[in-house]
């Protein structure tokens, strides 16, 4: 099931892009995907974000991918030469399972 409209979430979006318009090192996708938390849609969203952002940028070596969660404490040009000196993929994951598993023995 789709979650609801946000009205309020919508709104600041619509301010962000808008803000963001004459940037051009920032792009939006043009199909919004409606997501939930823990939803498959997440996923579906973040392929097609990559998908576009990768024919709007064809030149660029890295995506940074922050939910309206993140705040970076590093500064956008340190982490870029991070990534450019460090030639490895950084995903951050956490075996949910594992940690009950572990909890319960």
């Amino acid at each position: 099931m789709a979650p609801k409209a946000n009205p309020t979430i919508d709104r600041k979006a619509a301010q962000n892009k808008s803000a963001l318009a004459e940037n051009a090192n920032v792009t939006y996708a043009p199909k919004r995907i409606r997501c939930g938390w823990g939803d498959l849609s997440l996923v579906e969203a973040t392929l097609y974000a990559v998908e576009f952002a990768v024919k709007a940028f064809p030149r660029a070596t890295h995506f940074y991918m922050l939910s309206g969660d993140c705040m970076p404490i590093k500064s956008a040009e340190y982490i870029h030469s991070f990534l450019d000196d460090n030639d490895a993929d950084f995903i951050e994951s956490f075996d949910y399972f594992e940690s009950v598993g572990s909890r319960q023995a």
